[in-house]
């Protein structure tokens, strides 16, 4: 079970997956997904479909996350919040034991990056490549199709996209595929264009 895990196991633990994985995100991330991997059918399917939810609450509501890395928001009343949202949000028991105890290692500030860096030894378990998006606002689910083929036809294999908001981009998005970045939001594109007046000015 998740709640019997310990801060020292946990944290010394090697992920399994090499590259991609490392640090102290990777090393939680790892421990579910070796979880996960020795679990039944029906709990694999529980902790996959958990982990898409938690990821999709830091792009909906941003307020999740500014509870989760707020200094003055005590870490009994994050987990008591954590338990509240996750009834409400149809997260299984295996991930909100898990995000309960994350918290409670005081690690609340790394738990959307665990959540990036799960579902990216999804895709790789898979054989895939993982494209990190962020986006002004919430990709839907055509856009995000759309932009999984673009990626495909450019790469020449699937890519699995790992999605995040960040409202200061203004418009447009970043994709970054391993070390590779295409940034094409309003907020460089102005930035750029200012740079530009200033060196002609």
């Amino acid at each position: 079970m998740v709640s019997d895990m310990s801060s020292s196991s946990v944290e010394s633990s090697k992920p399994e997956f090499i590259g991609s994985v490392s640090g102290l995100s990777g090393r939680y991330a790892s421990a579910l997904f070796e979880l996960m991997q020795e679990a039944s059918e029906a709990d694999q399917k529980d902790i996959h479909q958990s982990m898409d939810v938690l990821s999709g609450l830091f792009g909906v509501d941003e307020s999740f996350g500014d509870m989760l890395v707020s200094p003055v928001i005590s870490v009994e009343d994050k987990e008591n919040a954590l338990v509240e949202i996750f009834s409400k949000a149809s997260i299984g028991q295996i991930v909100s034991n898990f995000a309960v105890l994350v918290v409670k290692n005081r690690r609340a500030f790394l738990l959307q990056d665990i959540c990036r860096t799960f579902k990216a030894l999804e895709a790789k378990a898979r054989g895939e490549m993982t494209a990190h998006v962020t986006t002004a606002s919430k990709l839907s689910e055509q856009h995000e199709n759309d932009l999984k083929q673009q990626l495909k036809n450019k790469f020449g294999q699937d890519i699995s996209v790992i999605s995040e908001v960040d409202q200061t981009l203004l418009a447009g998005m970043i994709v970054r595929v391993g070390s590779r970045m295409i940034d094409d939001s309003l907020r460089t594109k102005l930035f750029t264009l200012k740079q530009a007046m200033n060196e002609a000015g």
